[in-house]
């Protein structure tokens, strides 16, 4: 009796079934993505302009604020709205 090397009960009965559970396997997945899409915190975004403090840039910056020289009054204006963003909007 020659050895049987595939057992006919896999190859036949189960092979139309495996579209059918990849098919559900992926909704399965896409309907975890979804669920955690709804169920995950997201922070909110800190307002940037809050932390942010005017100063001059760091040290070998190639934009040094020359401290012999006055600001323009363009720059006074610029630099007090860059240091109060609230009141500008």
């Amino acid at each position: 009796m020659p050895a049987q090397t595939t057992r006919s009960s896999v190859t036949e009965g189960h092979v139309d079934s495996w579209p059918k559970m990849a098919a559900f396997l992926r909704w399965v997945g896409q309907s975890l993505v979804a669920a955690g899409a709804i169920w995950v915190y997201v922070p909110p975004p800190q307002d940037p302009a809050e932390e942010w403090m005017l100063s001059q840039p760091p040290p070998g910056h190639p934009e040094q604020l020359r401290s012999d020289l006055p600001l323009t009054a363009e720059e006074r204006d610029l630099a007090r709205r860059l240091s109060n963003p609230k009141e500008t909007a």
